[in-house]
């Protein structure tokens, strides 16, 4: 009772089926077994085989849509040729030309015109977007979100699974990657088989086919292809990182470690607006803070902490702690500043081997003869220029 069907040979096999209605040649032409309920079939061939003890509760609209379904039940199918291979796979969503048209599994949700139209047994996975995941065609290629046009378009692998990714072209090569996210306008758009990545923001991640890497901001390491472990949070943090070796980086920061690049770079720290921003090759460095390090090119092991500590300095090997602490040295080596400004203006070629501890420690050391100075104490020594090999501990010592 209570069935509709407009078409020749719509319903024709129906025998007991209840509440269906099929509009269309041939629509839910199979349709019959005793539990065929609740069907709506709306265009040519759709829901042609339906027919099972379990099958009902679809709604098919579209020329050859669920065409090959036998005993599938609550599916959403719109389009032509949408889910046209399911045959038992229930609880599935097809919306668009040929979405989810070779699936045989349960479970998927696919809007766009041809999404996921190559998954076959996966299972779990939901795709909006023109030619979103295109490719998964492997049979664990489960538990995938793919959200934008293009989205994961060739992700398909043994392997592949996992992955959430959001934003047009995003994650648009990979092939086997699994576990990876993916948020921004062509994230990881180059990654074909690196897992456990995270790219979140426009071109973050670009170029990088390798695995291990987190990326948040605008352009973030977009330009790193092999290097791994590597943490860049802010817009074009580690924009040029592209060497080979460029591991094992944390950058945050706006601009931060903008340049890092080299066969050699890695193991830099860098935390701050700006901090770290002309770094090349530069290994083994540690920034925190407004432009702290924001001069140095190659060199490595300094340590800065504090807003412009050793902010032009290209040297390597010197540690500054504290706001503007050596913010004046260049091309001194082995200092050590400790305090607001200490050693501050040191910016002599020879301005080696100093410790400066406290506020204004060494303030004015500054000459091409001065080094070799140990001033602990607040504005001790804070008056010296070219003065070498002093000591001076205690308040105001050697003022």
């Amino acid at each position: 009772a209570g069935n509709t069907a407009v078409g020749s040979g719509a319903l024709d096999a129906n025998v007991a089926g209840t509440r269906n209605v099929a509009v269309g040649l041939d629509a839910g032409g199979a349709q019959a077994a005793a539990t065929d309920n609740d069907n709506v079939f709306v265009g040519h061939n759709a829901g042609l085989l339906a027919n099972g003890s379990a099958s009902g509760g679809n709604v098919v609209v579209g020329s050859t849509a669920f065409n090959a379904a036998t005993t599938a039940i609550n599916c959403t199918v719109v389009g032509f040729n949408a889910a046209g291979a399911d045959v038992t796979g229930d609880d599935v969503t097809a919306i668009g030309k040929d979405a989810l048209a070779a699936s045989t599994a349960a479970g998927n949700v696919a809007v766009g015109a041809r999404a996921l139209d190559a998954n076959v047994a996966g299972v779990r996975n939901v795709a909006v977007g023109l030619d979103a995941g295109g490719a998964a065609a492997a049979a664990t290629d489960n538990d995938n979100v793919f959200i934008g046009h293009n989205a994961g378009l060739l992700a398909n692998g043994s392997a592949s699974g996992g992955n959430t990714i959001v934003g047009s072209t995003a994650f648009n090569a990979a092939t086997t990657a699994i576990d990876c996210t993916a948020v921004g306008f062509n994230a990881a758009g180059a990654n074909v088989t690196g897992a456990d990545v995270v790219a979140v923001g426009k071109d973050a991640l670009a170029a990088s086919t390798a695995t291990g890497n987190t990326a948040v901001g605008a352009r973030a390491l977009d330009a790193s292809v092999a290097g791994v472990r590597n943490v860049a949070v802010g817009a074009d943090a580690g924009g040029a990182l592209a060497g080979a070796n460029d591991n094992d980086n944390v950058f945050v920061g706006y601009n931060a470690a903008l340049l890092a690049n080299g066969s050699a770079s890695g193991g830099n720290v860098a935390i701050g607006s700006t901090a770290l921003n002309a770094l090349t090759t530069g290994t083994s460095n540690t920034g925190v803070g407004f432009n702290s390090l924001g001069a140095i090119v190659t060199g490595i092991d300094a340590t800065a902490v504090g807003k412009d500590a050793l902010a032009a300095s290209t040297a390597s090997g010197n540690v500054a702690v504290g706001a503007g602490c050596l913010d004046a040295n260049v091309a001194g080596v082995r200092n050590t500043a400790v305090g607001y400004e200490a050693g501050g203006a040191s910016a002599g070629a020879n301005d080696n081997d100093n410790t400066f501890i406290g506020h204004n420690a060494g303030l004015l050391a500054n000459g091409s003869a001065s080094g070799g100075n140990t001033a602990v104490g607040s504005t001790s020594f804070n008056a010296g220029t070219t003065a070498i090999d002093c000591t001076a501990v205690g308040f105001n010592a050697l003022g």
